[in-house]
């Protein structure tokens, strides 16, 4: 099995263990598969919604794609709805200057991998499987409040709107962030307190739960950590760092940083009857703060917040600044805009693409672990594409990137402690306890991430089950 996406070849294993694991568990609010002693803290939403159908008997293999172009068409839609042809375009071709290397050497590539800023289809869009969910309704959402709040105009019944907002936690918290704020600016921009509190009282309800559990009961707030500039790196000195931010803007964004200033200023100066300046403000807002503030242990997980404020000014950008223009100079200057994301996009097709794992091995490790309890943890060597991990079983610690991701507190504990045990340490059977593995899993990752292991499990414990993937140990209760 393949993925043409480099971005995914570290994020889809994790989704196919979070569908898996989730087919299997027995009560909600679900365990993490991949540490012990924690419940689940990331949106898992979408993968819920998928672990339906894999209970219903439907392959993955036949799962990802179909669930991909329908909410796709729904995301195509709703873009279409939000800004029309440009607000599509925007997006599917979103980029800066990286990709006129094209002319260059004429060679398709993602130009903008090494950048900040990236083409989001292939850098957000298909890793983010929250976005499949996040995308289309958000949109949805943001176009009812539009017309309910700024064009006075009908829209969707304001319960499916609080649905759809108090639903959000749980598929994608850094979009629920994005709604708040929005629906705070518009309800208290427009005066319309006794309007919004009809959506908010509908909204609190649900996602009130779903953040208590998500966050721990906001355990979890101290991920925010201040850090002015975000990844404009400063080479060059104090005096220097206003000419790199500049550097910064214009290569990962291109054109359309001066176009966004530009209506910014034509929003705020004439304010016409479409009232952009109340979209293109707190889009601008939410971009600054991420300028300064992470949101994620990651720098560049902002660009989960960046892209919405990209998205909701798109309009906003083709009323002001481009439809105005003589039809002459606006072609080739969309032209332009897009150039640089359309070869990104293209470039996927190069190659094979990345093995993400053999479905001979995962099958085979998948029926002789069936019997497996699903709560009892296996001890693995962390690797992303792991066959335990694809089979969806619960392990004492899995990938470590992905650990500190989900911002998984106390995990190096754990994980030097699962070191210790694989490498067949003096008081391993202490350490077992101590991590709760019940069962050990020994196959050619385990061989290659512990080359020197004693291995006193060969002669002291019970195979449970082997094969041509390796050996799975009873270590007993």
């Amino acid at each position: 099995m393949f993925t043409l996406d480099g971005n995914n070849f570290g994020d889809l294993p994790w989704h196919i263990t979070s569908i898996e694991n989730l087919a299997r568990a027995q009560k909600f609010w679900p365990e993490n598969p991949i540490i012990t002693g924690e419940e689940f803290h990331y949106p898992f939403g979408i993968d819920m919604f998928g672990a339906l159908f894999v209970k219903l008997g439907v392959p993955l293999e036949s799962l990802f794609p179909i669930t991909g172009f329908v909410c796709g068409l729904m995301f195509l839609c709703t873009l279409y709805l939000w800004g029309q042809g440009f607000a599509v375009g925007g997006f599917l071709f979103s980029g800066g200057f990286a990709g006129y290397k094209i002319f260059t050497n004429g060679y398709f590539n993602d130009y903008q991998a090494d950048l900040a800023w990236k083409n989001l289809p292939l850098a957000l869009y298909i890793t983010q499987r929250g976005f499949l969910y996040a995308f289309p309704v958000g949109l949805l959402v943001f176009w009812s409040w539009r017309r309910r709040f700024i064009l006075k105009e009908e829209g969707l019944p304001f319960w499916m709107e609080g649905f759809f907002w108090g639903s959000m936690p749980l598929f994608h918290v850094h979009t629920f962030l994005v709604l708040s704020a929005v629906f705070a600016y518009w309800v208290l921009s427009t005066k319309q307190i006794k309007e919004g509190l009809r959506v908010f009282f509908v909204a609190v309800i649900l996602a009130a739960y779903e953040m208590l559990r998500l966050t721990d009961g906001f355990k979890r707030a101290s991920i925010l950590k201040w850090k002015p500039g975000w990844m404009i790196q400063n080479p060059n000195g104090p005096y220097l760092y206003f000419w790199d931010a500049f550097l910064f803007f214009v290569q990962n964004y291109g054109l359309f940083f001066p176009l966004t200033i530009f209506s910014l200023w034509a929003a705020l100066k004439f304010r016409t009857k479409e009232r952009w300046d109340l979209v293109i403000v707190p889009a601008a807002a939410i971009f600054a703060v991420c300028l300064f503030v992470l949101f994620a242990p990651w720098d560049w997980d902002n660009t989960k917040l960046m892209a919405w404020s990209y998205i909701l000014a798109l309009p906003a950008i083709w009323d002001l600044a481009l439809r105005p223009m003589m039809v002459w100079f606006r072609l080739p200057l969309v032209v332009s805009l897009f150039l640089s994301g359309f070869v990104c996009l293209f470039s996927v097709y190069n190659g094979q693409g990345f093995q993400l794992y053999q479905r001979d091995v995962i099958e085979a490790v998948c029926n002789d672990l069936s019997e497996i309890p699903h709560e009892s943890r296996i001890a693995i060597a962390q690797v992303h594409n792991h066959p335990v991990l694809l089979c969806g079983h619960m392990v004492v610690a899995g990938y470590a990137g992905h650990l500190w991701s989900h911002g998984i507190p106390g995990h190096e504990i754990i994980e030097d402690k699962l070191n210790r045990l694989m490498r067949g340490d003096g008081d391993w059977l202490v350490l077992a306890s101590q991590v709760q593995a019940r069962y050990l899993f020994w196959g050619p990752e385990e061989i290659r991430s512990f080359p020197s292991s004693t291995k006193p499990w060969e002669t002291t414990k019970k195979v449970l089950a082997e094969g041509a993937w390796g050996r799975l140990y009873d270590l007993g209760e």
